[in-house]
């Protein structure tokens, strides 16, 4: 038994030790097999890549039969085709693929026979296959190394090119020089082109608009100052329009056209400069189907969703200014409405992403275009100047013109109707005279004759509309229906244009005034807005716009449909009134700040005699009917609804109602209100209700002067009252006697009255007076009105003397604060205080001083500086000569140039000449006709502003409320 079982596990352990040895002997044929296959690949691998680097250096000679350098080719793809995907395998032979690349490239464009040209093998029956596989991967492989370069660096930048050089020559066939020079060409052509267009959408599937574009991003990302070269643009340019050309412009190719292309910095820009890219940027109708495919909400969404705030403002400026460059396609009627809505919807996201409304709180920084921004916006390194001038061109003359067209056109058909129609309508004046003699006012009885307007076509329309908007200057006959419905496709047209503009004001905050400037350089623009305005809002504009704001839906429906509007469901009326008020409303407003604009910048001579703002009658007409409604919106309360338009209307009027102040044009019986009884807005006032505090402060002048001064006194006395220093209230008033030294008259009356030393309430009170002679004796006599009157009066004049040095003298003998007050003064500041408080208690009291300020210095202690405010307006009041000599400079027939001025000022100051400039770095800016105008408001702003001394200002209104002034 025992010998059984050691034979039965000699027989195991001999089974085991055979299995063992086979599982040995197939490990090692394993491990041998696996050295081998290691050994033959590591020799392939070096024997491929010395083939490549021997076939390469063989294809220096252009002679040479390229299929060798083919073969070597083929074989190290094949090769190290899966090793390729590595990162790191792929980064250690970049360089070989380069090589591969420019190696074929030069094949391509030497001049040798066919059979030794790269693409001589697509000929070849048994190649064919093989070439188009291995030229795939080659365009995978330099797409993917593309994605790594940085072409800001020189060294990147010739291997990008080598690569775009690689897609122009392999997605055209007509590139192939070897090829179109054989007889066969012609019939060969077709099979060609097919694999060149298989090639292009292997371009397209491995995002080679992204890539491309990508990499020329990061050239400006990067912060360099080169400009990309022509080739280098042109070439990847062509290839982007052919891979559109044979997608078929698809949604998809569009999409990264604009995400990947469009929103490079001024890319725009850069290939207007270049002929042959500027026919490619517009070759097919390009603009058409991009601008086509960013209509669609949906399509604009998906572009904008993947943008920052940078890159939309790039898409913004390149949109602009392909639509300026191809004005005649993209601005075409048809085609117009698409390019304005784009653009609007883009300037919406931009107010978006800025948070313009919802962002109040948090720190901010300061962008050269938008003004101040949230910081969570990451700056822009490049230069932003291309941009900008990319974004001027939506307001250029040439641009504008054409976007107002429907405008004009509107006006040209419907003055030819109207015409007739008010052929009988008596004439308005439009007479100015050529002196500074007040303008002869508009009468609603005055017969003046039609040919004393100037022969101003347009303007002479707009000025018979205007009649025919005020019944109550004669227009009684016009029609209440209006010529424009606002629901027409004209208004639709004309309010979407206008609503362009005031977004990209609104949004593009620093380009404000430019944006106004280019506006209002059109001929006559301003004249055919307003008579498109008359036109929509029919016979009483201010009764139309008024009703606008104050009525229900449903009475406006009844209203707008009467004036020719078509009725709608009452399903859809919220919206249908809501969206025909925004057309008005916003047709409107732009009007009126361009007005406003305008008017800032003309002189009296160019406002009353050349009559390049308004024909006169039309301009009296205007301040007339803007008052009539800034009234209307007050006193129904309707100017909150609206407080945007509001503001725009507002301060249009005030500052036309300051120039009537200077030069009269109007009466200032003209500009009251007949439906204010003066008895019951008293009563009003007193009882706080907020319409008539708000009246008096923003239109003081649609009441009676001699009201006003009555409601002041009223005020004045109701304040005393209730402060206890009138004798009705109390039998002793509360009194404060103060000793004045006759030869000492101010320096005692600011030791005792400034506002250290004496509290408001006291000084509004009653003060006594208690004169001191030279001989140091007391002088008989305390009283208020006499005494009191006596030093304020002697105060005043002394106060006020030259000699001291606190007040100067204009040429027209009026007075201003002296800049130079505080080399003669330590506490001028104080003294400034002192003076306000002096005024403001003889204006407190009714005591009539003889005080002549200058106009300037008067129109900043009225609080009159508005955001465009105009300096240039009150510069005569300081300095004739300077202002005489600012308008031969504006207008100056040839080149301001010639004259060698520059954005500094010198000054005389206690015998030194100090030169101050106008503008950072204003002492080497030289003054031109572009920016004549910015250095005389400039120069203005300068002269006139550092005079201005709030501070007696600030005493005054310690002394008097502050809308009491206004009163």
């Amino acid at each position: 038994m025992d010998s059984k079982k050691a034979i039965i596990e000699k027989s195991r352990q001999a089974r085991e030790e055979r299995a063992l040895a086979k599982k040995q002997e197939k490990a090692i044929l394993t491990v041998q097999s696996v050295v081998r296959k290691f050994l033959v690949r590591c020799r392939m691998t070096k024997s491929s890549i010395d083939a490549l680097e021997s076939a390469l250096s063989s294809m220096k000679d252009e002679d040479r039969d390229f299929k060798d350098c083919f073969l070597a080719i083929e074989e190290f793809l094949i090769v190290h085709g899966l090793k390729l995907k590595e990162p790191k395998n792929f980064e250690k032979h970049l360089d070989r693929i380069m090589r591969i690349c420019k190696c074929i490239t030069t094949s391509i464009m030497a001049d040798c026979p066919l059979r030794h040209s790269y693409v001589g093998m697509v000929l070849q029956k048994e190649h064919v296959k093989t070439w188009t596989v291995q030229v795939q991967t080659l365009i995978r492989l330099s797409l993917r190394h593309c994605e790594m370069l940085n072409i800001s660096h020189a060294a990147d930048k010739d291997v990008f090119l080598v690569y775009v050089r690689l897609g122009l020559l392999m997605t055209e066939v007509s590139g192939w020089k070897q090829v179109v020079a054989i007889k066969q060409y012609s019939v060969l052509r077709v099979g060609l082109s097919s694999v060149t267009t298989l090639f292009l959408q292997h371009y397209h599937a491995h995002n080679a608009i992204r890539i491309l574009g990508k990499s020329l991003f990061s050239h400006y990302q990067s912060g360099t100052s080169a400009q990309i070269s022509e080739l280098l643009i042109t070439s990847v340019l062509t290839i982007l329009s052919r891979i559109s050309a044979v997608c078929k412009h698809s949604d998809q190719v569009m999409d990264q056209f604009c995400v990947y292309f469009l929103t490079i910095p001024a890319i725009v820009s850069l290939v207007s400069e270049y002929t042959p890219c500027h026919r490619l940027l517009f070759k097919d109708s390009m603009s058409i189907k991009l601008l086509n495919y960013l209509s669609l909400e949906r399509n604009l969404n998906s572009v904008v969703c993947t943008l920052d705030f940078n890159k939309l403002l790039f898409l913004l400026a390149n949109c602009i200014h392909i639509g300026f460059l191809d004005r005649d396609t993209v601005l075409a009627p048809k085609v117009r409405p698409n390019f304005v809505d784009v653009i609007c919807q883009i300037l919406n996201h931009l107010k978006i992403v800025c948070s313009f409304e919802n962002s109040t709180s948090g720190s901010k920084c300061w962008h050269e275009i938008f003004g101040y921004i949230p910081n969570v916006i990451s700056r822009c390194n490049w230069n932003l100047k291309a941009v900008k001038q990319q974004l001027i061109c939506l307001w250029r003359p040439e641009v504008a013109e054409i976007l107002f067209s429907t405008l004009m056109e509107v006006n040209s058909v419907a003055s030819t109707v109207f015409t007739n129609s008010t052929s009988n309508l008596p004439s308005a004046s439009a007479s100015s005279s050529a002196s500074h003699a007040p303008v002869e006012p508009l009468s609603s009885t005055s017969s003046i004759t039609a040919s004393s307007v100037p022969s101003v076509k347009s303007r002479s329309k707009a000025s018979k509309l205007f009649r025919k908007a005020f019944p109550s200057l004669g227009a009684s006959k016009a029609t209440s229906k209006s010529l424009v419905s606002l629901d027409s496709l004209e208004m639709f047209h004309v309010s979407g244009v206008c609503r362009l503009y005031q977004l990209a004001k609104d949004v593009l905050s620093q380009c404000k005034v430019e944006m106004l400037c280019g506006i209002t350089r059109l001929e006559n623009i301003l004249p055919h807005m307003l008579h498109f305005i008359l036109l929509y809002a029919s016979r009483d504009a201010a009764k139309f716009f008024t009703d606008l704001c104050v009525k229900s839906s449903r009475n406006l429906r009844s209203d707008l449909c009467a004036k020719g509007a078509k009725v709608i469901s009452e399903e859809n009326e919220q919206s249908w009134i809501s969206d025909l008020r925004e057309r008005a409303f916003t047709v409107f407003s732009l009007f009126c700040e361009c007005t406003w604009y305008l008017t800032t910048i003309l002189d009296d001579i160019e406002v009353y005699e050349q009559e390049k703002l308004f024909v006169m009658s039309d301009l009296q007409l205007l301040v007339l009917f803007l008052n009539q409604l800034c009234f209307n919106l007050i006193w129904t309360g309707s100017h909150a609804r609206i407080p945007s338009l509001f503001t725009s209307v507002h301060s249009l009027l005030i500052l036309l109602v300051e120039r009537n102040y200077r030069r009269q044009f109007l009466t200032l019986d003209q500009l009251l209100i007949k439906e204010i009884k003066i008895n019951n807005f008293m009563v009003e006032y007193e009882k706080n209700i907020p319409r008539a505090h708000l009246l008096i402060e923003k239109m003081p002048h649609v009441l009676p002067h001699d009201d006003r001064v009555l409601l002041f006194r009223r005020l004045v006395n109701e304040e005393k009252f209730s402060l206890g220093i009138l004798e009705s209230s109390r039998n002793y008033p509360k009194s404060t006697l103060i000793t004045i030294r006759r030869n000492r008259v101010i320096e005692d009356g600011f030791d005792q009255l400034n506002s250290g030393v004496l509290s408001d309430a006291n000084f509004k009170g009653l003060i006594r007076v208690k004169f001191v002679n030279e001989q140091g004796l007391m002088e008989a006599g305390i009283d208020q009105d006499g005494v009191f009157k006596e030093f304020l009066e002697e105060s005043i004049s002394k106060i006020f003397n030259p000699d001291l040095n606190l007040f100067k003298l204009t040429e027209d003998q009026k007075l201003y604060p002296s800049p130079t007050s505080s080399d003669f003064h330590d506490y001028h500041i104080l003294l400034f205080e002192y003076v306000g408080r002096l005024l403001g208690k003889a204006v407190y009291e009714g005591i009539v001083v003889e005080v002549q300020f200058a106009s300037f210095f008067l129109t900043q202690l009225l609080g009159s500086r508005g955001a465009l405010y105009s300096c240039i307006d009150e510069l005569p009041s300081l300095d004739e000569q300077l202002f005489r000599s600012l308008s031969y400079v504006k207008h100056y027939d040839g080149d301001v140039a010639d004259l060698q001025l520059t954005f500094s000022c010198d000054e005389d100051e206690m015998g030194q000449v100090k030169t101050y400039e106008l503008t950072p770095g204003g002492s080497l800016e030289p003054v031109t006709n572009s920016n004549k105008i910015l250095y005389i408001h400039s120069m203005a702003l300068f002269k006139v502003i550092p005079l201005l001394f709030f501070n007696c200002l600030s005493a005054m209104q310690k002394a008097i409320v502050k809308h009491w002034v206004i009163v």
